[in-house]
C-alpha cells in the first residue's frame, strides 16, 4: 500500500501540494479503499459463483466452490485475469481490451482459451474427486 501510494505520488509530480503530507494521506486513503473494494468484489464473486452453481446430489456447494477455486489457481496468471474482468468486474471484451491494452480479438482468443483450460481443470479435478464437475456460469463478456 506504501509502495501503491508512493507511486502514485511520483506519477502525479506536479499535482503534489505544498503541503504534501495531507495530500499523501488522502491518497493512502483512496489506496486503501481501492483495495478494500477489491476484497469485496472479490468476496460478492465467489458468493455469485457458488449461488449460481448447480448442486449435484450428495454434492454440498462448498465442493463445487472448491473447484473453482482449485481449478482457478492451476490456470495461468493471464488466464485468471482474463475470466475474473469478465465475471467478476463484468465488463465487456471492450472493456477489458482498454484494461489490458490489447485488441477487442486479442481478448475474445484469451477468454476462449482460458475458459478451455478452466473447463477442462475442473473436469480433471472432478475426475480426482470422482464427482460431476460443476457447470461454468452462464454469461460472461459481451462483443460491446
Amino acid at each position: 500500500m506504501v509502495a501503491e501510494t508512493f507511486l502514485i505520488a511520483w506519477r502525479r509530480l506536479d499535482a503534489v501540494p505544498n503541503e504534501e503530507r495531507p495530500w499523501l494521506i488522502g491518497v493512502a486513503r483512496y489506496v486503501r479503499l481501492n483495495i478494500r473494494r477489491g476484497a469485496l468484489r472479490q468476496e460478492a464473486l465467489s458468493e455469485r459463483l457458488f449461488r449460481e452453481q448447480p448442486t449435484q446430489a450428495g454434492t454440498g456447494e462448498s465442493h463445487a466452490g472448491e473447484a473453482v477455486k482449485r481449478a482457478l489457481s492451476l490456470l495461468p496468471e493471464a488466464d485468471r485475469e482474463v475470466l475474473l474482468l469478465t465475471v467478476w468486474d463484468d465488463l465487456d471484451r471492450g472493456q477489458i481490451a482498454r484494461a489490458l491494452g490489447c485488441s477487442k480479438a486479442t481478448v475474445s482468443v484469451r477468454l476462449h482459451r482460458a475458459r478451455r483450460r478452466l473447463s477442462a481443470a475442473l473436469a480433471e479435478a472432478a475426475e480426482d474427486d470422482c464427482v460431476q464437475p460443476p457447470t461454468l456460469v452462464p454469461g460472461g463478456a459481451s462483443d460491446a
